[in-house]
């Protein structure tokens, strides 16, 4: 619905519109490839996306725009939509956790939500010129701004999602971050720049949180937060355009990541600066079209040195309720026999007063009391130096109706970096590396052609675990995680067919198949008991996928995919290794994962 009116001799233009979605997800063997436990997901969603759309002044070149996104999202038969996380809690020195509880109540959100406004109304009042044409558009954009460079594997709008991937990428994205954007078209439909900062959170919102004791068991922390702690990322892409012929469009970019205060073995345990240099170009020529991208990662993460050692609350032979500490031993922790001290007055005297370094782990720092072998982490620092590469092409077999792609890409690897500190000299633990490319928000899926099943969400990929740990080794995990679903230590070649069908003009049938291979470039050690040093191979399986989307009458559509994932000798060898989200062992039984939807427009 679009409404026009006039005041103080401007045309205001307002516009309503949404969405109505209904759809169904079915998963099975997704997350463990393992048919033997319970990996099976079904259920039923309704989403729905009201938009209004305010513009003050001409509809093409509007001087000021508000938009405004909201969404309302329910799961059919789900207990509570809504969720309040744990909170921490300390009982006589002892850290333990306040269950979150869920509140049955399913809330509108806003999902997408800007103020923009057009910098040549304001700059040809005061005659500066931004560009070769005043009329050239060039803003200002303020709130929830969707975002991304490149095709969204360096940095995407992804900044909070939720559930399996719908038909559209873009679909399961629940929100796009804070940011502020500026645009300048510098010259018309040939040469513009953008400059973008998001906020992707904020540790200083109030005094509470920068006073908040984050540092209790930080060897070199101050005892609060602090102020200056926000994460954010700040982007500049430029987009040169009908280059070579009128043919290739190129976009270079740079982004930033400063994100203090992550975690990766405790709450903000690791300071994180990151940044990203990439290129994306796309081309058409005849029939042809082609892209590719490109983007390397620099910077470095710190790990901040840390004590490990807490208190927990356990029962005596007695049955009496005592504490007791995590990372202190009653003799050698070595010995079999040994157990966990317990916190007692005169115990805390040594535990509390002996020299915090690594050179003490596995030392004894009082009477009958031993520190644990990894009771100290060194200070670490890790640099980036990740990286990808992808390049995809169509041939449009016969023009409108049958279309043939194929692509390749890699995205480097790091995993079996599992280094024990205690055998490192300050400066072996100070000059590491990181070498897995690190995407920012990425909902990338593919292009021309599709990544329905290996870039979804839940299937097991790298796992960096080794049995062989022991408790004389002092040893963290490095900062991939063991489920991960971005471009990151993958490689793939695979092809695509398109094909709308003549008969079926009228309602805009188009079919679709996907075949695509996957490898790991970073192999990972089997997590079996025995051969242990042994490299799981390298090949994950193919992906073979079917997408529909068929406008059934006037703004009703019916749009689905389905997928199966045939596993390779990755998952072979990998068989029966434990995956800690789920306490269940990986498998190499195939998967499979469908999805239909309905969605009417007004």
């Amino acid at each position: 619905m679009c409404i026009a009116t006039t005041a103080f001799a401007q045309t205001v233009t307002t516009q309503w519109a949404g969405q109505c979605t209904v759809d169904g997800i079915v998963a099975v063997n997704m997350n463990t490839l393992n048919c033997r436990g319970n990996d099976w997901v079904w259920n039923m969603r309704s989403t729905i996306d009201y938009s209004l759309d305010v513009k003050l002044g001409d509809t093409d070149a509007a001087m000021i725009q508000f938009y405004d996104a909201v969404r309302f999202r329910y799961v059919w038969g789900s207990f509570a939509e809504t969720y309040v996380y744990n909170r921490p809690l300390v009982v006589t020195g002892a850290f333990r956790s306040v269950a979150g509880s869920s509140v049955n109540k399913h809330l509108l959100w806003m999902r997408e939500g800007w103020l923009k406004f057009d910098l040549n109304n304001v700059m040809t009042k005061r005659n500066i010129r931004l560009g070769s044409k005043l009329d050239a558009e060039s803003y200002v954009q303020l709130g929830l701004i969707p975002y991304q460079v490149g095709r969204g594997i360096s940095l995407g709008a992804a900044y909070d999602s939720s559930s399996y991937l719908g038909f559209k990428s873009d679909f399961y994205i629940d929100q796009y971050a804070p940011a502020a954007l500026i645009n300048f078209n510098v010259v018309p439909d040939k040469y513009s720049f953008n400059v973008y900062g998001a906020i992707l959170k904020n540790k200083q919102s109030t005094v509470g949180d920068t006073v908040e004791a984050v540092g209790g068991v930080n060897i070199q922390s101050m005892a609060a937060g602090g102020t200056c702690r926000q994460s954010y990322i700040i982007a500049w892409d430029h987009k040169l355009h009908h280059l070579f012929c009128n043919n290739i469009d190129i976009e270079p970019y740079v982004v930033y990541l400063g994100a203090p205060d992550q975690k990766v073995e405790f709450l903000r345990d690791t300071d994180i600066t990151l940044l990203t240099i990439g290129i994306a170009a796309e081309a058409v020529y005849t029939r042809w079209s082609w892209g590719c991208e490109g983007a390397f990662n620099l910077g470095e993460a710190l790990l901040k040195a840390w004590d490990r050692n807490a208190l927990s609350i356990d029962k005596n032979d007695n049955g009496y309720l005592v504490a007791r500490y995590t990372k202190v031993y009653d003799q050698d922790p070595a010995l079999k026999t040994a157990m966990l001290a317990q916190e007692t007055t005169a115990n805390d005297q040594y535990v509390n007063g002996s020299a915090k370094s690594c050179k003490m782990n596995g030392q004894k720092i009082g009477p009958h009391l031993y520190n644990a072998y990894d009771r100290f982490r060194a200070a670490q620092t890790k640099f980036f130096d990740g990286y990808f590469f992808l390049a995809d092409a169509s041939y449009d077999v016969v023009p409108t109706v049958l279309q043939w792609a194929f692509g390749a890409g890699y995205a480097s690897g790091d995993c079996n970096k599992k280094t024990d500190t205690n055998a490192m000299s300050h400066h072996q633990c100070m000059n590491q590396t990181f070498s897995g490319f690190i995407p920012l928000q990425s909902e990338y899926t593919g292009t021309r052609i599709h990544h329905i099943i290996a870039l979804n969400q839940g299937l097991p990929r790298c796992n960096n675990l080794n049995s062989a740990d022991t408790l004389e080794t002092n040893l963290i995990n490095d900062i991939q995680s063991a489920t991960i679903q971005d471009l990151t230590n993958i490689a793939f070649v695979g092809t695509r067919i398109v094909y709308n069908p003549t008969a079926c003009k009228s309602y805009g049938l188009i079919l679709s198949g996907n075949c695509v291979g996957y490898w790991t470039p970073q192999p990972v050690y089997i997590d079996h008991t025995t051969d242990v040093n042994r490299l799981a191979r390298n090949f994950l399986g193919v992906e073979l996928s079917t997408e529909f989307e068929w406008t059934m009458w006037q703004k009703i559509k019916c749009a689905g995919y389905a997928g199966l994932f045939l596993p390779g000798f990755f998952y072979r060898d990998n068989h029966g290794k434990v995956i800690n989200d789920f306490k269940s062992s990986s498998g190499s039984d195939i998967g499979f994962i469908g999805n239909v939807a309905l969605m009417y427009e007004f």
